[in-house]
């Protein structure tokens, strides 16, 4: 039923309704944008709800072109709820879009909310918008001959057909000296050993290789997500990956396993990765001839050597090419393994591995659900450092104390303190503050993935360790479902500028006037922790008896 739930529409009620009209439109990007990842780039389109009465652009969202109406939903949502600055939450009198089967399907969404949802022909704000975003960003052409380009493909299938995956390992890099004006020599790095992804990559630098993987590798519990992308997008390479030509026909009991397909069912993909360009996709025909010439060579080798490769610790091989292309000249290729870089490559997976069971040998975790009291208010935000400072000082107020030079040094790299505010009733906030002081504080903060197997649904579960490596659960909600689920990706946001330190803030005020708004004299108590990113206890089983 196209209908929002009655408690979001509560909630939605209590945001003022301005007199104002706003546009919504879903506009395809057509290769406009190249720091994409390759499917948006030519299956992107762009969501977006602009004030016309003000000329704000309130919300703005990438989503694939097969996304549903459902995506408008979520993109008004936040338009009314946490717009882009500097509009502020409203609720608008009426919204327009030049979409009829849209208009019909908002109009059954919205129908309590008090918004009037009109057609007309053309969006004039959005028109101009979007003329002014293609001046900015022209599409982008390739310039690579189809010709070309079919080579491509058809050399990316005899490589799926090949499946060399299945002799090498991701360690098992392959030096291929192409002699080419501009390039040199790649490093071939195989994918899909572990049969989660399918695919070559071409490393154009050896020590763009090992930064990857020793970050990769020796990443810490408190790296963010973000950190691991930034240092993926650190990569100087090409690639070549795998994907299924229509996943909606094959039905493997939830994700599709690529490696039970034919190669009429995939459809392969190239693209780079360079510091500074981001993830982009081939559009030059420079680009062409290394990818060509490289994976040819990888193909006749991986042909010529199965029987060595098959062994556990490859030997030393090289083998020479003198390349016969369609494209019309010979290309002499030396191609040799390199089983020295793969014994480092597996002695720093080894040393991280140890050092990942020594840490959770020696810790003993016993995992609570009962620290937090029931009917307790959660909430991720951000509090001043002048309202920090007078915490600080305030009488009778619990403080797990950071270094003094420690906490001036974070006010330079944001405007506040992340907090997870816990709101509850006078005697039971004081019950936690104890319980935790007992314990000696929070020694971190984490949010766990979970699933509820009976419902299917994904959760994040949020984790309090204390220094006596007890466990506790303070809140779990479900993923890219809920408001809560957006406050946390901000709220993360922001954790990240001051280096993982965040606090766990105790108020009373959950059956009074302050309800979900604690004031000054509410507060009682402030654990001054960090996040990180991954306490190492794998997915949660959530168990609701």
């Amino acid at each position: 039923m196209n209908t929002l739930p009655q408690t979001t529409e509560h909630r939605l009620k209590k945001i003022p309704q301005v007199p104002a009209v706003w546009e919504g439109d879903r506009r395809p990007l057509a290769g406009m944008m190249n720091n994409l990842e390759p499917e948006l780039q030519d299956h992107g389109e762009c969501i977006v709800w602009v004030d016309a009465s003000q000329g704000f652009v309130r919300s703005m969202e990438i989503v694939r072109d097969n996304t549903g109406p459902e995506v408008m939903v979520r993109a008004l949502l936040k338009a009314i709820e946490a717009p882009h600055s500097p509009a502020e939450a409203s609720r608008p009198q009426k919204i327009v879009v030049r979409d009829r089967q849209l208009q019909f399907f908002l109009r059954g969404v919205l129908q309590n909310l008090d918004i009037e949802v009109d057609y007309v022909p053309n969006l004039v704000l959005i028109d101009e918008l979007w003329q002014n975003f293609e001046a900015i960003h022209p599409k982008q052409e390739k310039d690579i001959p189809s010709q070309l380009e079919d080579l491509l493909d058809e050399i990316a299938l005899e490589i799926w057909d090949q499946e060399p995956w299945l002799l090498l390992a991701d360690h098992d890099i392959i030096s291929i000296e192409l002699n080419l004006p501009e390039i040199d020599r790649l490093y071939a790095c195989v994918m899909g050993m572990l049969g989660q992804e399918y695919g070559i990559i071409l490393y154009r630098s050896l020590d763009s290789l090992k930064r990857f993987r020793s970050s990769a590798f020796n990443a810490d519990d408190d790296c963010l997500d973000s950190e691991l992308e930034s240092a993926f997008l650190q990569q100087d390479c090409w690639f070549l990956n795998f994907s299924a030509v229509d996943e909606d026909s094959f039905d493997f009991g939830g994700e599709i396993n690529l490696g039970d397909l034919l190669g009429s069912e995939i459809q392969p993909f190239f693209g780079s990765i360079h510091p500074y360009e981001g993830m982009s996709t081939l559009r030059d025909e420079e680009e062409f001839l290394p990818i060509y010439v490289a994976l040819q060579a990888l193909k006749n080798f991986v042909d010529d050597h199965e029987d060595d490769l098959l062994e556990d610790a490859i030997d030393s091989i090289t083998e020479e090419y003198n390349l016969d292309l369609p494209i019309g000249e010979n290309y002499p290729v030396k191609v040799s393994t390199m089983p020295e870089l793969a014994t480092e490559l597996i002695e720093i997976l080894e040393e991280a591995e140890a050092q990942e069971e020594m840490k959770l040998s020696d810790d003993t975790f016993i995992l609570k659900n009962d620290l937090i009291p029931r009917g307790s208010i959660i909430v991720f935000t951000i509090i001043s450092w002048q309202l920090l400072t007078a915490l600080r000082q305030k009488k009778k107020f619990y403080l797990s104390e950071l270094e003094t030079d420690l906490l001036e040094s974070m006010t330079d790299k944001a405007d506040g303190f992340p907090v997870i505010i816990v709101q509850t009733t006078r005697p039971k906030a004081k019950k936690l503050i104890e319980e935790l002081d007992s314990e000696g504080g929070i020694d971190c903060i984490a949010f766990n993935h979970g699933v509820d197997e009976y419902e299917e649904i994904d959760y994040d579960i949020g984790i309090l360790k204390t220094p006596q490596n007890n466990l506790y659960i303070f809140s779990q909600f479900p993923k890219r479902k809920s408001n809560l689920s957006q406050a946390l990706r901000k709220w993360q946001k922001e954790v990240k500028k001051i280096d993982g330190f965040c606090g766990l803030l105790i108020a009373m005020g959950v059956t009074g006037n302050s309800r979900n708004n604690p004031q000054f004299r509410d507060l009682l108590g402030l654990f001054q922790t960090k996040f990180i990113n991954d306490l190492g206890i794998g997915t949660l089983t959530l168990d609701f008896d």
